[in-house]
């Protein structure tokens, strides 16, 4: 149906004097299915197709949206793209149609009946793993499958297509007058195995139990060691940092530092758009520009940063292929694929022993209001574990820790060997555990 909208469109633009025409088609399948107390909660499908057209007028790029694809509508968007040409003046840049062949095979998500049997699997092994578990406030699992198209008013068309999912399981724990929450979450590939929803059930009770009783700390300087999705969250937030834009417009702590040593020695990052494990399989960008494997630091020198069309326009470069769309109604900004921040080889209890006294983080919340990108500062409400002589002897919440990004990874003693996945809002990151010299902490010294 889109299709043939697309084929009429142009000639009808066409006709009614646009010279050129280009064409991002997202189309978009998904399901959702939660479970309470054993049986299905909440079933949702959707499938959508959205398209942003942009148009030469008058040697000019206007654009206009579409969600719906009604033909009597074809004159009122023709001339939106005539007014937003004039208004803007800005020039029609064509796509590029980099030779990408189709992939094959079409990817299906786990049957009905079989997803039930897993969530409600999940949800029983939480309740039982402590009489303390009161509620399991939510279990689900979120599938998508989404495919990008750009075409143009000559037949050029380039496609990609891939598809995620993610499950969660999030509870509260009580004892006495004390709740604690906990949860655990897992993004994942279509095409690999599920992951086991109750092993990562019964890790999401485990952290709301091993909470309860728990206290304050001290505050002050100390040595702590960031679980994965801990140091995910916060290079989420961060990547914007690198962004070619941010740092043209001075908007980046990172600005004039290309070649210095921005962090430790031990700290690489690179992005890896045909990741095997990656959540964003893209080729291409929302701009037609191939995708590449770049090094953003190495061995603790900022090399590059990312850059889309524009970004690169005004260095005299050429585009590093991160031009991608924030919603298909959108100009293309800065984004990225899969980032990892490279591993180390210590697993997770050599890292708790060589911490020895200190705080295990293994939550924060306010990421959004309290990470700024611009200069690389942070202030998040923590919760985690009290290490001594490299065990975990309490529970830990109503702290704050704070600091610089940057900063932080200048004081990385050791970074663990096993890699989570976070699908953030403009692309996915890939993190170990980091054993961190010192973080700031403010809290209270409640109890010994």
């Amino acid at each position: 149906m889109v299709q043939a909208y697309i084929r009429k469109f142009t000639r009808f633009a066409m006709e009614q004097g646009l010279s050129r025409l280009a064409f991002y088609l997202e189309e978009k399948e998904g399901r959702s299915v939660s479970v309470y107390q054993g049986s299905c909660d909440k079933l949702e499908y959707f499938q959508q197709a959205q398209l942003f057209v942009e148009g030469e007028y008058e040697g000019f790029c206007g654009s206009v949206f579409v969600e719906n694809f009604d033909e009597s509508l074809m004159r009122e968007q023709v001339d939106t793209i005539k007014e937003t040409a004039i208004a803007r003046k800005k020039l029609f840049v064509p796509y590029e149609y980099p030779l990408c062949p189709e992939t094959e095979g079409e990817t299906e998500w786990l049957p009905l009946d079989q997803m039930l049997e897993k969530l409600a699997a999940a949800e029983k092994t939480a309740y039982e793993l402590d009489k303390q578990i009161t509620t399991v406030q939510r279990c689900v699992c979120h599938e998508r499958k989404q495919k990008v198209t750009l075409l143009d008013h000559q037949g050029h068309s380039v496609s990609d297509h891939w598809a995620g999912g993610n499950f969660f399981l999030g509870v509260s724990a009580k004892q006495e007058d004390q709740v604690q929450l906990g949860g655990k979450g897992k993004a994942f590939l279509l095409n690999k195995e599920y992951p086991d929803f109750s092993k990562l059930a019964e890790q999401g009770a485990e952290r709301a139990v091993s909470k309860l009783g728990s206290g304050s700390y001290r505050t002050g300087n100390c040595p702590v060691l960031l679980e994965p999705s801990v140091v995910c969250q916060l290079l989420d937030a961060f990547m914007p940092t690198f962004f070619a834009k941010n740092i043209q417009n001075h908007m980046s702590v990172l600005e004039g530092k290309t070649g210095q040593m921005i962090c430790g020695e031990n700290i690489c990052l690179y992005e890896a758009p045909q990741l095997a494990e990656g959540l964003v399989q893209r080729r291409f960008d929302d701009e037609g520009v191939l995708t590449t494997e770049k090094t953003l630091i190495q061995q603790g020198k900022f090399r590059t940063c990312l850059y889309n069309r524009q970004s690169a326009a005004s260095e005299g470069i050429s585009s590093g292929g991160n031009g991608f769309k924030a919603s298909f109604s959108d100009e293309a900004d800065t984004g990225y694929t899969n980032i990892v921040l490279q591993p180390g080889t210590k697993t997770q209890d050599e890292l708790q022993k060589e911490l020895g006294n200190g705080l295990l983080i293994d939550d924060v919340s306010g990421v959004f209001a309290g990470a700024n990108p611009v200069s690389g500062d942070f202030s998040l409400i923590a919760k985690g574990y009290r290490v001594e002589n490299g065990c975990v002897v309490k529970g830990v919440t109503q702290i704050t820790v704070a600091g610089n990004f940057f900063d932080l990874l200048c004081h990385v003693k050791a970074l663990g060997s096993e890699l989570e996945a976070m699908d953030g809002g403009k692309g996915c990151v890939f993190c170990p555990a980091l054993l961190v010299e010192k973080l700031m902490i403010s809290g209270e010294e409640l109890d010994s």
